[in-house]
């Protein structure tokens, strides 16, 4: 356990230092404005509001004219698709908010069916070589720089920074909202190509993925159902809690907690592949939480710490057929539960995309998907200090919570 403790603790120091570096990357290249005589500005887009362009797509759009009024540019290409709700693409209104304010309309160019910054660079370089455009003002927000400089670097474009600063933003929150995103997003760039693999950067997403992306956290599937389930739930707790057998309570709440972060892991990786979860549940349910969690496994995971910890004997040192105990219940609870999992797979109730996690090669679900959970909720349950316990349990919820907050507000899972 020791050798656990020293190998959490680097992992959290170098995640640590990897967001310190992407912060202070993101921040100071956002002070800096490269603006020079360039070909054209290409603003990227940003949210617009039915036939008007948001708040923050405007403030770019008036430093692009200010680009143009000041001869730092010749063009202006304007980028960015149709939004569900919009009446045209966010070029479109760009384009139209540029010429009402005194823009020529031969000055400018537009790219309408981007849906990214990168689609966004990759559509305006086309359409600049089209046009022999060659050198390049980016505009946009200025925590949005490093990032979108580094797209355009990687693209082979010669292209410079030269951020709004006019934004106003409607509070701190928002403004560090936007800038975390960035910060995170920067960290996705970096890292997106480790993350990727090389044969699936190509490959088209699975009907299973685009259906999990079509009813995630989609409120009007809910059943009612799912209220005696949570009723359930809290029956098991309350009657251990009435008990005061805390070692139990933790126990199941460690097991539990380990799915979430088993869960949010699954999730980053259908982010960052941008292909399929490791484990996917495009099936019906009445609601789906992650992309390889729905309400219906949580709550089965809410219990399920405590159903299996109850089959632990008394006695930890105890064997069952010549194996401790422990081990013995942590193997067949695994195994039990990697037979459930591949009877949801063959009724396409639970999904699989990768050919090193499937039936074909059960052990990595038989290690991660199940045994892990298992040694935490009986480590926890066999921790003779008490304070510990709860600060095991309450250090994975932590972890587990920080990151379900964080990562769904960045648009992550």
């Amino acid at each position: 356990m020791k050798h656990l403790k020293t190998a959490f603790q680097i992992t959290i120091l170098s995640l640590a230092s990897i967001f310190l570096f992407a912060a202070f990357g993101v921040y100071t290249f956002a002070q800096q404005d490269e603006a020079r005589k360039a070909d054209a500005a290409i603003v990227l887009g940003a949210a617009a509001f039915g036939d008007q362009p948001s708040p923050v797509l405007r403030e770019r759009i008036n430093h692009a004219i200010l680009l143009y009024e000041e001869s730092y540019v010749e063009k202006i290409i304007f980028t960015g698709g149709k939004g569900s709700t919009d009446s045209a693409s966010e070029a479109e209104i760009s384009a139209r908010y540029a010429i009402a304010n005194g823009i020529p309309e031969n000055a400018i160019l537009t790219e309408k069916t981007s849906k990214s910054s990168t689609q966004n660079l990759i559509n305006a370089q086309e359409i600049a070589k089209n046009n022999d455009l060659e050198q390049f003002l980016i505009v946009s927000t200025p925590s949005h720089m490093k990032r979108v400089i580094a797209i355009a670097n990687e693209l082979g474009m010669e292209a410079y920074s030269s951020p709004t600063r006019t934004i106003e933003w409607i509070n701190w929150f928002t403004k560090t909202r936007a800038y975390l995103r960035e910060v995170f997003g920067y960290v996705n760039y970096l890292f997106g190509d480790i993350y990727q693999p090389p044969m699936l950067k190509e490959k088209a997403m699975p009907q299973t993925s685009l259906k999990i992306l079509e009813i995630l956290r989609d409120g009007s599937n809910f059943q009612w159902y799912v209220i005696p389930l949570l009723s359930f739930v809290f029956y098991v707790y309350t009657v251990e809690v009435e008990k005061k057998n805390w070692n139990l309570v933790l126990a199941g709440l460690a097991f539990w907690g380990a799915d979430w972060i088993n869960e949010i892991i699954n999730s980053l990786v259908f982010h960052f592949s941008g292909y399929a979860p490791i484990w996917g549940t495009p099936g019906d349910s009445a609601f789906v939480i992650l992309a390889g969690l729905n309400i219906e496994i949580m709550f089965m995971f809410a219990v399920a710490g405590i159903v299996w910890t109850k089959m632990l004997l008394p006695d930890k040192n105890a064997k069952i057929l010549g194996i401790n105990n422990r081990w013995f219940i942590a193997i067949a609870g695994s195994a039990f539960s990697v037979f459930v999992e591949i009877l949801l797979n063959q009724v396409n109730a639970l999904t699989w995309e990768y050919a090193w996690w499937n039936t074909s090669a059960p052990w990595l679900i038989f290690i991660f998907g199940y045994l892990t959970f298992f040694i935490v909720a009986f480590w926890v349950y066999d921790m003779e200090d008490f304070k510990k316990k709860v600060i095991t349990v309450g250090s994975i919820w932590g972890v587990a919570i920080i990151s379900l907050i964080l990562f769904i507000s960045i648009g992550w899972i």
